[in-house]
């Protein structure tokens, strides 16, 4: 992986864990408990199933207010939850 930007990471790996539960292969993961926020990163151009995503945070971090994921194209897709409960999700590419 190498830093791309101030947006995220652009995934350069190739290799990958194949995860059903999230439809993808991935690199690795990362999460803050400080911000409640995780990062998810995965080869190629490869995205994930949101639900898979947000199960495999929140049983991390009950509390996950925010998950970044990043694959070969760069910063992927960002899922938040509102202060009501309900999650949402935003793709970005960088260019």
């Amino acid at each position: 992986m190498s830093k791309r930007g101030s947006l995220g990471v652009r995934v350069e790996r190739t290799d990958g864990v194949q995860r059903e539960d999230l439809v993808c292969r991935v690199v690795g993961l990362s999460y803050d408990f400080a911000v409640k926020r995780g990062d998810l990163f995965m080869v190629g151009e490869d995205c994930c199933d949101m639900d898979g995503c947000l199960d495999l945070f929140r049983a991390i971090d009950e509390g996950c207010l925010a998950v970044h994921t990043h694959n070969a194209e760069g910063y992927d897709t960002t899922y938040w939850r509102h202060p009501g409960g309900e999650w949402h999700a935003t793709t970005v590419r960088v260019q």
